[in-house]
């Protein structure tokens, strides 16, 4: 009589052996259509959608979403240093929010020394560029 205990074994072990290459297939599947760089996202299920971009280097402009929000969305920025300007100060007004894009205005703060003085000011910002994210 043939043992058929050694031939159950090596079902099952193929059976599991099977049934992770297929996981690990659609854990890859889904990871690779999510691995994209994402510039806009809309969870149904939660009510969280965002969008984010780079800006140019101008000193002012105009963000338009790729697609607009239902309500005008908060927006956060960050502005994208270099090694010469670590040492000044940026800011970002964000203006006229809508639910289709922003205006901006971008500013360095720094220090005017040249007349032995200590002299803070404001200028137009026309070097960095900045990250921003809108969420809605």
């Amino acid at each position: 009589m043939k043992n058929y205990k050694n031939d159950i074994i090596n079902i099952f072990i193929i059976s599991i052996i099977i049934l992770i290459i297929l996981i690990l297939l659609i854990v890859n599947q889904y990871l690779s259509s999510y691995s994209k760089n994402i510039e806009s996202f809309s969870n149904i299920n939660v009510g969280i959608n965002f969008q984010t971009g780079t800006s140019g280097i101008s000193a002012t402009g105009t963000i338009t979403f790729t697609t607009p929000f239902t309500n005008p969305p908060s927006i956060f920025t960050q502005i994208i240093g270099t090694s010469t300007s670590a040492s000044d100060v940026y800011s970002v007004q964000i203006l006229n929010v809508k639910n289709t894009g922003f205006d901006y205005v971008k500013n360095m703060v720094y220090n005017d020394t040249s007349n032995n003085y200590n002299i803070t000011k404001i200028q137009n910002s026309t070097l960095e560029s900045f990250n921003w994210v809108a969420f809605g």
